[in-house]
């Protein structure tokens, strides 16, 4: 699980394993979710795809977030960045 409690030290740049899960679950647990974390989707997605993954607490896998244009770039396990993918 991938989050940034503050949004100044979030990266502008996120690169993820094919094997990385991502999300705010707090919300299952009844927990109001970061705006750190929110704050960082919100740029990357824009504001109305930002609640609803929020909103519905679901974890996501790298490639659906890459998709989603969260993650940057998509690596394979262990694979150095300057590497060809």
């Amino acid at each position: 699980m991938l989050l940034w409690p503050d949004p100044r030290t979030a990266p502008n740049v996120l690169i993820a394993e094919d094997h990385a899960q991502m999300g705010v679950p707090e919300i299952r647990f009844n927990l109001f979710p970061g705006m750190g974390a929110y704050s960082f989707i919100a740029r990357k997605v824009g504001v109305k795809t930002a609640q609803e993954m929020l909103q519905k607490g679901e974890v996501y896998s790298a490639r659906e977030m890459y998709n989603l244009k969260i993650d940057d770039l998509k690596a394979r396990k262990g694979q150095h960045i300057g590497d060809p993918v």
